[in-house]
């Protein structure tokens, strides 16, 4: 069942949040509603089944619309285009004739070439896309998008409870790595996404690559003891790798059961 709110109810909710002083940031997704069985069909839900992604992507584009004329009229600060929007090949299913590059490829031309196109020109706020760590530089249509955005799920020591040093030096060492890189091929300003951690100890061992990748520490520990204090240090610890970045703009707190959006020195794009 699709729970979306019409968009005259968003243009209420926008302005509700405006009387109260606050920055909105629209997101749009392609995930299955909640409730549905995805683990069984496919092998991540923000995975695109879709064998033709022309006219799922065009169809996709069709429902973001009204929502997009909204939040124009709303003034909507930031919109995020998609979040995860992940595509897989004939290598990993075999309905697909096209490759898993082939189908990636695709997908970055239809949002180049159409979705943010017919999106600029309707809207006139700032647009983002949000994208796992570990594929964001599968992304090439960054240069046409306002702000580079990363879902910041990475493992960082391999102990339970390392010091707050160790943990920084774990984040500047990926995001130098990974993310400094493709901020200076595109000049353009990274927020995080989605960052979240978890109050269990070990929350920071979460490995995200290998067999257990998209299975958290408290997913294979479920044992494992509350430790709000190593929440705590992931959290500090992040924060204070990126007051020290310029290009780092700011952060959306995720969490499985609500988002919090957070200043913390959110920027906009001189001009």
């Amino acid at each position: 069942m699709d729970t979306t709110f019409p968009p005259e109810i968003m243009g209420k909710i926008f302005r509700k949040i405006h009387e109260n002083n606050l920055m909105v940031l629209l997101e749009f997704s392609s995930f299955p509603p909640e409730g549905f069985p995805w683990q069984t069909l496919i092998p991540w839900q923000g995975n695109v089944m879709a064998e033709d992604l022309t006219k799922f992507f065009s169809e996709y584009l069709e429902r973001m619309m009204p929502y997009v004329k909204v939040a124009e009229q709303e003034n909507v600060e930031i919109t995020r285009i998609a979040t995860e929007i992940e595509v897989i090949g004939k290598e990993r299913n075999t309905i697909f004739n096209a490759t898993e590059e082939e189908r990636i490829k695709e997908r970055n031309t239809l949002f180049r070439e159409k979705i943010i196109p017919s999106i600029r020109k309707e809207y006139k706020g700032l647009l983002t896309y949000g994208e796992n760590f570990q594929v964001i530089d599968q992304i090439d249509f960054w240069d046409k998008l306002d702000y580079i955005g990363i879902d910041f799920y990475m493992a960082f020591t391999n102990k339970n409870d390392p010091t707050v040093a160790e943990l920084e030096s774990s984040i500047k060492s990926l995001l130098n790595k990974k993310i400094l890189p493709l901020q200076q091929k595109y000049n353009k300003p990274v927020y995080f996404a989605e960052l979240g951690y978890r109050s269990y100890d070990g929350d920071n061992r979460r490995p995200y690559e290998g067999e257990d990748a998209g299975r958290s520490w408290i997913d294979q520990h479920p044992d494992s003891p509350v430790d709000h204090q190593e929440q705590a240090d992931e959290f500090n610890a992040t924060f204070n790798v990126g007051k020290d970045i310029p290009w780092i703009y700011g952060y959306m707190i995720w969490d499985p059961g609500y988002n919090v959006a957070i200043g913390h020195g959110l920027k906009l794009p001189e001009g």
